[in-house]
């Protein structure tokens, strides 16, 4: 293995597990509520830009700064859901997987467009929490910053298998996504976990922008290619199996290191959806499920 393919497929790696992450994140929340949230993307670019502006301008610990913008962007997220989520779940809709898609569409507008107003267009990124040199294994070349992505990545797909398997409320919320009114009959609510899910997804997307952003930057454009690719990783996984996601999403982040490398980073992002477009057209059973939803 050269020295060049070895460094672009650990980047990709990195740039995957977010991918992946993010993907999880949309099946849990779909699983529980039929809700895709296309603006996780744009969750997680505004919070690392709140993160930025507190720890540089305002002079707040860094940890200080991460805690205050996690807690910022899950009271937006409940707040969004009380005033709005909850408004068109009560309404009903035949089409309301469409409907709350475009809903949330909304939201990744509002927050590039409010990013944009507070923070400008310049690259806005977080100090790495673990600092110090690189890593050199053999030809490879580690960031602490890429370890940090990896490792959280791990404890937290492994934290949340735990909780969906040995908890009460994990338990209720693989009930939740298995059977709406089966959940609402055994006195389990729906609206609660859903909320749950909206608001925990919410910061642990701002987190991980967090962590990757010493990685790449974010600019307030930067969320919606995030939560397209996540959007994707999900969607192979039928949006509704989270740690497939997570595989898919890796996947994705390797086969876009590799265009970059060794094909064009000009159009990275085009030629990766061209080539999973095709993909879905010679086999689209491998989106399952996914088309009974809409």
């Amino acid at each position: 293995m050269t020295v060049r393919l070895a460094n672009d497929l650990f980047a990709g790696l990195v740039t995957g597990c977010i991918y992946g992450l993010f993907g999880a994140a949309i099946c849990v929340l779909f699983r529980v509520s039929r809700i895709v949230n296309i603006a996780i993307g744009d969750i997680a670019m505004f919070g690392t830009m709140l993160t930025s502006w507190l720890a540089g301008s305002v002079g707040l610990p860094l940890w200080l700064a991460i805690a205050t913008a996690l807690l910022a962007v899950s009271i937006g997220a409940y707040l969004y859901d009380l005033g709005i989520v909850s408004r068109i779940v009560a309404k009903g809709s035949n089409g309301f997987v469409l409907v709350t898609f475009f809903f949330t569409l909304a939201l990744a507008m509002f927050l590039e467009g409010l990013a944009s107003a507070l923070y400008g267009q310049q690259v806005h990124s977080v100090p790495v929490i673990w600092t110090g040199g690189n890593f050199v294994v053999g030809s490879l070349v580690i960031q602490r910053a890429q370890v940090v992505v990896i490792v959280a990545t791990v404890i937290f797909a492994g934290a949340f298998a735990l909780y969906l398997r040995f908890t009460l409320t994990g338990k209720a919320l693989t009930a939740c996504g298995q059977n709406d009114v089966g959940a609402r009959v055994v006195g389990i609510n729906p609206a609660r976990f859903r909320r749950l899910c909206l608001v925990g997804s919410a910061a642990a997307a701002a987190l991980f922008g967090v962590l990757l952003s010493p990685l790449i930057g974010f600019t307030y454009s930067s969320g919606f290619s995030l939560g397209t690719a996540g959007l994707v990783a999900g969607a192979f996984a039928s949006l509704v199996h989270p740690f497939r996601a997570v595989a898919a999403g890796i996947a994705i982040g390797i086969v876009e290191a590799l265009i970059g490398g060794y094909v064009t980073s000009s159009y990275q992002e085009v030629l990766v959806y061209a080539i999973l477009a095709v993909v879905i057209l010679v086999r689209p059973r491998m989106l399952g499920a996914l088309g009974e939803f809409a």
